[in-house]
């Protein structure tokens, strides 16, 4: 048996490509933090079948340990930026996305969700606040504030929250896999594509069509803009905002504040 190891995920875990005697390639992963790793097991329990999630093989609560079946295939992030094969990507993307979001919830969340996201927007408030308050113009915290009370009617749906390229695998053009599900829990569908829009896919609107219709034909649950999408996508860019100042991360840092920029500029429509 051997094994290297192919990530370090920030705060997240360490993931080795093992390869077994007799030739079989697993995955392992490793997690530091016990919250995600219960939301990567429970993940991959329920989406056991999914031919696009990989196959649960084992896992041990002791060592917070997952091992995974391997899937063939390289990162999307790792295509280039004018690949015509992005069009196949994201309408796949889009197709797989939506059919998560009609699966039942497998963990059940008794907060409402506006008091959730209440609560959500006054500790990236506080946090900034006390970091780098200039970030929060009074137009953001305007936008911010409203955010709760636009999700009256609104339901939970079983969500991936950190569905991007970055975690789609792909034997070009086609979607392969989708992993890494330690964020996975019930939210908002909106919730689904705040990355990808602080990721700048209003900046390629074939790619943002390709998606779309791969999750309408699919039957998704939810239209995916407005102005749910635009707050939610600000939400998300300030938490990574914060998160990156606590930690030091220029990285990410820069990352959100070109978010933030993004979604100064956007309208509802173009969420």
């Amino acid at each position: 048996m051997s094994w290297r190891r192919v990530r370090d995920q920030p705060g997240g875990a360490r993931v080795y490509q093992i390869a077994l005697q007799g030739g079989d390639v697993v995955v392992g992963a490793w997690f530091a933090d016990a919250g995600k790793f219960a939301r990567e097991v429970a993940a991959y329990e329920a989406l056991r079948g999914d031919e696009l999630v990989p196959t649960l093989l084992g896992v041990d609560a002791g060592e917070r340990v997952v091992l995974v079946a391997h899937v063939t295939g390289v990162r999307a992030s790792s295509l280039p930026a004018t690949s015509p094969e992005w069009v196949t990507v994201m309408e796949d993307a889009g197709g797989w996305l939506a059919r998560l979001h009609r699966r039942p919830v497998w963990q059940v969340d008794e907060v409402p969700l506006g008091d959730a996201y209440r609560a959500r927007v006054e500790r990236v408030e506080r946090e900034l606040g006390a970091r780098e308050p200039a970030v929060l113009t009074s137009a953001l915290r305007a936008r911010l504030d409203a955010l709760p009370s636009q999700l009256e009617g609104c339901v939970r749906v079983p969500c991936h929250r950190d569905f991007t390229p970055d975690n789609w695998l792909v034997d070009p053009p086609h979607l392969r896999g989708v992993i890494d599900f330690e964020h996975a829990r019930s939210d908002l569908p909106e919730a689904d594509v705040a990355r990808l829009v602080n990721e700048g896919w209003l900046d390629a609107p074939e790619r943002r069509r390709a998606f779309m219709r791969g999750y309408e034909a699919s039957d998704g649950p939810a239209k995916l803009e407005g102005y749910v999408v635009r707050d939610v996508a600000l939400l998300e860019a300030l938490t990574t905002l914060a998160w990156a100042l606590r930690h030091r991360d220029v990285e990410r840092e820069h990352a959100a504040r070109r978010a933030l920029a993004r979604s100064t500029a956007m309208t509802p429509s173009a969420g």
